[in-house]
């Protein structure tokens, strides 16, 4: 009687602990896995996805509602949303290749020809992220002469002017695609050099413009080098000009800061310049673009970039586009030969007496960097 009592109080606690557990695995069925890192949401609907609290990476069915969205809106509000989003989402090189497979590529670009700057700078912005995939370049090229318009008709310094910039540059880190550029290769020079006269630079200051928003990544503004003094603190007048002299390290302003007030003028912008080089760059790595580049009528004023005091992110890309040059020239074996060039071309200003000057002072730079690079183009002179 006794072994029975002990079964039956056995059996009974195996009953109470299964009950028990089965109530613990009811409570914690529902509960939802949390885990680090973005989450990927196919419920949500477009509209959701262009809220700016998303900020998940979007799968497949999500880039197809927000291109459906997008090619049928004509919301500007929603257009440019879906445009952040998908630009956003195409930064991830596996988004790169659903876009281009969805086709989304034809509908990003169609929005490049709208008259609202703001859309057609996120649209390039989206362009630019998707580009770096190879194969999506071999869609996007269609879009190269629309850009170039752009970037050479614009604004200087505007938002889309840079964003074109740098669609280009993508464009071009490959010789595929270069050839399409070389009708525009003077008017490259022309964006480089607008503004990089020798005379005074003027521009206005908006009231009320933060000084702290005054941004030089080479050269930090120093407060002496304005004339007239901050009126009270963080502010700048409107009235009279800022002017610097040209001597003194040029000012660079943040675009995304400026505020859009009508008349604002940026006395020069070193974003446009250094995005300029870098796309010069890529064309004076290919042997096939060299005539071309040595061709195009260039300003004097191209050679005031290989002074001593030019920014260092300048000169060494002016330097090394000399070096290129003079690279791709050897491994054609070719000489570059006077008959060739008309006057006034980058052939005539490379090559020239003053150049040679400028590169045997350069040999003395106090930066290790820009003497080391004179020193390679100092022969070929």
């Amino acid at each position: 009687m006794g072994g029975a009592r002990d079964v039956g109080w056995v059996a009974a606690g195996l009953v109470l602990g299964a009950g028990a557990c089965y109530c613990i695995y009811r409570l914690t069925r529902g509960q939802p896995r949390r885990s680090g890192g973005r989450r990927l949401r196919p419920s949500r609907s477009a509209e959701d996805l262009t809220s700016d609290s998303c900020d998940d990476v979007l799968n497949a069915e999500q880039l197809q509602k927000l291109l459906y969205l997008l090619e049928s809106t004509e919301d500007p509000v929603i257009m440019e949303r879906a445009l952040v989003t998908l630009g956003n989402n195409a930064a991830f090189s596996a988004n790169q290749a659903v876009i281009r497979e969805l086709g989304g590529i034809p509908i990003v670009g169609d929005k490049i020809n709208n008259p609202n700057h703001s859309i057609k700078e996120k649209a390039l912005n989206a362009l630019n992220n998707l580009s770096v995939n190879v194969e999506n370049q071999i869609k996007i090229k269609i879009y190269i002469k629309q850009i170039c318009e752009d970037v050479f008709s614009g604004p200087l310094n505007s938002a889309v002017q840079l964003a074109g910039l740098r669609v280009l540059t993508n464009m071009t880190v490959t010789n595929d695609h270069q050839h399409m550029l070389k009708s525009y290769i003077t008017d490259l020079f022309q964006v480089l050099l607008t503004g990089n006269g020798n005379t005074k630079q003027y521009c206005y200051i908006p009231r009320q413009f933060p000084t702290c928003m005054l941004l030089s990544t080479l050269c930090p503004v120093k407060q002496d080098d304005f004339q007239p003094m901050r009126t009270h603190e963080n502010t700048l007048p409107s009235y009279p000009m800022v002017w610097l002299l040209q001597e003194k390290p040029l000012l660079s302003l943040s675009l995304a800061a400026l505020p859009r007030t009508p008349g604002a003028t940026l006395i020069e912008c070193r974003a446009r310049q250094v995005q300029v080089l870098k796309l010069l760059l890529n064309l004076s790595e290919n042997p096939a673009m060299t005539e071309g580049l040595l061709r195009a009528q260039v300003d004097s004023s191209f050679l005031s970039l290989y002074d001593g005091h030019v920014a260092k992110e300048i000169l060494l890309r002016v330097l090394t586009l000399f070096q290129n040059i003079n690279n791709c020239l050897r491994m054609e074996g070719q000489l570059a030969t006077q008959p060739l060039f008309s006057k006034g071309s980058l052939f005539f200003l490379l090559y020239g007496e003053e150049c040679a000057q400028k590169m045997r002072a350069l040999v003395y730079h106090h930066d290790v960097d820009v003497k080391e690079k004179a020193l390679t183009i100092i022969p070929k002179f």
